[in-house]
């Protein structure tokens, strides 16, 4: 074990425990003493946002075209499959991005109010720039393997 505050020690063993019905699950890791170290006292952990739910099909005349353009570079093969997924009963992801996308998502965070006497550094947000490599779409180093859409030829 690397030599680390206790706490970390013990969050690192208990997720590396052999067996699952022993194992750390992940309620319990973001309960744990380590994964709250070095946060104020009573510091609420942001939770993951709910995706926008909507069973009811979406009327293709009111979908931006630029949506579909989105959505073209994400990985939806075709316009026919897009408009499948938005005009299909129950939930689908090509809605959950029309709703994104057109803002109809109501975010509430229970994040602390911050005090504007809490003074930031000016440095606090400078980091050093790093070499990134691009990996291009349909390029045989893509981990995600997306098909390459060219947007120029794209259907409208």
């Amino acid at each position: 074990m690397p030599s680390l505050p206790y706490d970390i020690q013990d969050l690192i063993s208990r997720m590396l425990t052999v067996s699952v019905a022993d194992r750390i699950t992940m309620d319990q890791i973001k309960a744990h003493k380590a994964f709250h170290l070095g946060l104020p006292d009573g510091y609420q952990l942001p939770k993951p946002l709910p995706l926008p739910y909507n069973i009811d099909p979406i009327d293709l005349n009111k979908v931006d075209t630029t949506l579909l353009n989105i959505l073209h570079s994400i990985g939806y093969q075709n316009d026919q499959q897009i408009k499948d997924e938005l005009t299909a009963p129950g939930q689908t992801m090509a809605k959950v991005f029309c709703l994104m996308y057109n803002r109809l998502v109501t975010l509430q965070i229970p994040w602390p109010e911050i005090s504007t006497d809490d003074q930031i550094p000016e440095d606090a947000f400078m980091m050093t720039p790093k070499a990134v490599t691009m990996i291009s779409p349909g390029s045989a180093n893509d981990p995600f393997f997306r098909p390459f859409h060219n947007l120029d030829e794209m259907e409208p």
